[in-house]
């Protein structure tokens, strides 16, 4: 505290007259102009701080800017002793709002003038740009002369778009040294949820100032932070009907507006809602000088009339709004979007996207897969428009964002043909809450939607929920990083799966993910060091869950690339199928299954039901092509490998299929073409290019070529970087028989992925009749006998 007599330039202290945390104010004499002022000063203690010192410049700048009767006064700026920075005010008589509310609630002809005021204050400041954000009732003087906004040490410079500034700040207020619970009271939705904020945040805080002027208590009560923030994003402030004097239903409504948590159906500036406050102003004064009483029979046609056109008009509105929403019966959940600050966060708005999309198509409406949606991830982009390129009836778009403890989650449900808001809310829980907030969206989505949900489905969806948040937590980490498809995802996935598992044991999708993550591929090299890991953890999922088609399609996966059980694998995929008809990604892996059976026809059938579940997805869209390439039907492969690549250019599989169905009809130069245009999307990261540009090469008579790339393959074999099977590949282009069959028998030993397609894989046509591969075959498992 400073002492009487202190100088700072020529203002003399005279005595404290308050602190908080971002300043402390004295009494102090301009000697100059021999008057008493206000002296805001920053604390030592912050003096070294960047930031406060940057928000006290500010506050300085943002007042200094106005000028309105209902806005206090900046006098001067400047810097005291040792650095010290302070600001010269005008010093205010009276007291503060939250003092006279101490007291009680204000009757409504005092509370309409002060709003009024107070509105005015803040046009003038939203006119030149500035956004107070921080409007309470501490933060306003009652004078004499009417109420004067204070404080704007919060304040910045208004813009639609200045997400990362007031990100910083919001977060900021709820932390910083001073902040109290009375701020988070009044802080509007937006602001709670760290968007990018505009004028009508002020407006919102309004509102809630005025709501404890008329009704002597807060809008949104509560005894700490979190269950006050989740009263103003969920809940609605019970209607304004008591106070001191009679209250105005206008002005009840006017405060319900100001009240709005969409901030597009809440005034939209500070002058709307003034002239509104001022015509209920002038009404009311009208109102008091004639209060002559009308007929009652013409009061009761009044009011019969005017309720028989409101029940009408919401009659209308309902089967407006229930006609479109039962008429939704495609629909597509766009991924959700996350704060982009916290990346590490981005599994959860993944996860509970995959969730719902897998909980919804068991309800009975069509709903795109994961993969088909996947490509508008990260995109800003109109529901409308996204639903018409998916030919789906209704989009759901939605924001997480995790802040410590708390999770808030932000739906909207739109009807693609007309762009209206079949359903919308904002769910705010605690982190620990992750499992039953998902169920309550689901439930909402039903009751909108009107799907009937059956005892089933309720027990199927229930199964899908571990007894642990956290292990969900970490199930949903694994997913993500799984669905990276690399090296490096792959083993964080593993990691994410097994720390799910030691949360809850017995979790079956965690066990069933572990399995997929574990399954010999040529992902993650050498597969066979993973084979005894993946079928541990596809025992474990049987034995925690066997009904459940994700858990069955993983044991298929494992009976068939690490035991080779082929009718094992083969009940195992039909079950899954039996289980859920209507999971694509069954059909996609069986049909995956009975290519190395040779039952190449059944293969494209299996893809062809998996793409008729979900047309748009992109990776099944691709699996058609090589069934087809499979069952030598270039022409077809061809068309459908085109297809794809139009879906997603720069998708390796997609232009690899293209390139051999080429292959397959030789066109050697457009296939080597393809390849080298794979090359360079690979940027040298993938195997698979450089494997069959040599192939390429070779079939075309370019052998120095093919044996160029070939080194590589072998070199990068060594290093744990190729397979076997792509060296394989390359001998069979050069003709080398022997060596195609020795490197054949590595593959064997490695338990390459690969080695289970060369039965139906054109490119080994050529040693088919040699009996190594016939002893090959019958090693695998396979069916020894042509089948073409």
């Amino acid at each position: 505290m400073l002492t009487p007599g202190l100088r700072f330039g020529p203002y003399e202290i005279i005595a404290a007259v308050g602190s908080g945390g971002m300043g402390e104010v004295y009494r102090a004499h301009d000697v100059r102009l021999d008057r008493v002022v206000a002296l805001k000063v920053l604390p030592q203690a912050l003096t070294a701080d960047s930031q406060a010192l940057q928000r006290f410049e500010r506050e300085a700048r943002a007042i200094a800017a106005l000028n309105h009767p209902n806005i206090c006064t900046i006098h001067d700026v400047g810097e005291g002793p040792s650095g010290t920075r302070f600001i010269v005010m005008e010093l205010l008589e009276g007291e503060t709002l939250r003092d006279r509310l101490d007291r009680g609630p204000l009757d409504s002809a005092e509370l309409v003038d002060s709003a009024i005021a107070l509105a005015g204050g803040l046009d003038a400041a939203h006119r030149r740009g500035i956004v107070h954000r921080d409007i309470k009732p501490s933060n306003i003087f009652l004078t004499p002369h009417g109420p004067k906004l204070l404080d704007f040490g919060l304040a910045l410079p208004s813009t639609r778009s200045m997400t990362g500034a007031s990100q910083a700040t919001t977060i900021g207020a709820m932390t910083e040294v001073g902040s109290t619970v009375g701020t988070v009271a009044y802080m509007s939705p937006e602001q709670l949820r760290a968007e990018p904020l505009d004028a009508r945040t002020d407006l919102f805080s309004l509102g809630a100032v005025l709501y404890e002027m008329a009704a002597g208590r807060p809008a949104f009560p509560g005894n700490t932070s979190a269950v006050i923030a989740n009263a103003i994003l969920e809940k609605t402030p019970p209607p304004l009907r008591h106070g001191k004097g009679a209250l105005p239903d206008d002005l009840a409504r006017i405060v319900d507006r100001a009240l709005e948590k969409d901030r597009e159906l809440r005034y939209q500036s500070a002058a709307d809602l003034r002239s509104e406050l001022e015509r209920l102003g002038r009404h009311s004064r009208t109102s008091r000088v004639d209060a002559r009483p009308r007929p009652p029979r013409r009061r009761t046609l009044v009011v019969g009339a005017i309720v028989a056109a409101v029940v009408l008009g919401l009659s209308g509105v309902a089967y407006r709004f229930l006609t479109s929403a039962s008429a939704i019966t495609s629909l597509a959940v766009l991924p959700f979007t996350h704060d982009s600050s916290q990346p590490n966060t981005e599994y959860l708005s993944s996860g509970i996207t995959e969730n719902l999309i897998n909980n919804l198509s068991q309800s009975g409406v069509r709903v795109l897969s994961r993969n088909t949606v996947l490509p508008y991830r990260g995109r800003e982009i109109d529901p409308r428009v996204a639903g018409r390129e998916l030919q789906v009836d209704g989009v759901l778009t939605g924001r997480v964002t995790p802040q410590a403890d708390m999770l808030d989650i932000q739906a909207e449900l739109v009807d693609v043909a007309t762009g209206a808001q079949l359903w919308g809310r904002h769910y705010t829980r605690p982190l620990s809450a992750l499992l039953t907030v998902q169920d309550e969206i689901l439930r909402d989505l039903s009751e909108t939607l009107r799907l009937t949900r059956t005892a089933e489905d309720e027990r199927r969806i229930a199964q899908r929920y571990p007894d642990n948040t956290d292990a969900y937590r970490l199930y949903l980490r694994g997913r993500y990083y799984f669905d990276q498809r690399t090296a490096d995802g792959t083993r964080r996935a593993i990691e994410s799966f097994e720390e799910a598992i030691k949360r809850d044991p017995n979790y079956a999708l965690a066990h069933a993910g572990l399995a997929n993550a574990y399954v010999p591929s040529d992902t993650v090299l050498p597969p066979r060091d993973n084979v005894a890991r993946a079928k541990s953890a596809a025992v474990k999922a049987l034995a925690s869950n066997n009904s459940l088609a994700e858990v069955q399609t993983a044991v298929g996966r494992v009976l068939q690339h690490c035991d080779w059980d082929w009718p094992g694998a083969e009940r195992a995929f039909k079950r899954a199928i039996e289980l859920d008809p209507r999971n694509a990604e069954a059909h996609h892996m069986y049909s995956h299954y009975l290519v190395p059976m040779g039952r190449v026809d059944e293969s494209v059938n299996e893809a062809r039901l998996a793409l008729a579940l979900d047309p748009l997805d992109v990776l099944l869209n691709v699996h058609l092509a090589w069934a087809y390439l499979h069952a030598r039907r270039y022409d077809e492969s061809m068309q459908q490998s085109l297809k794809a690549v139009a879906m997603d250019p720069n998708l390796e599989v997609a232009r690899t299929g293209l390139g051999r169905a080429y292959l397959g009809k030789q066109m050697y130069k457009e296939a080597l073409a393809e390849f080298e245009k794979i090359a360079t999307l690979a940027a040298g990261v993938a195997t698979g290019p450089d494997t069959y540009i040599g192939y390429t090469s070779a079939v075309m008579g370019m052998h120095a070529e093919a044996r160029a790339k070939l080194e590589i393959l072998r070199e990068r074999h060594q290093q744990g970087k190729a397979t076997a099977h792509d060296v394989a590949v390359l001998y069979a282009g050069l003709n080398d028989r022997g060596q195609a069959l020795d490197w054949m028998e590595r593959a064997y030993e490695e338990r390459s992925g690969g080695l289970l397609q060369i039965k139906a894989d054109p490119i080994f046509d050529s040693i088919r009749s040699d009996p190594r591969f016939t002893d090959l075959l019958r090693r695998l498992g396979l069916p020894t006998a042509e089948q073409r």
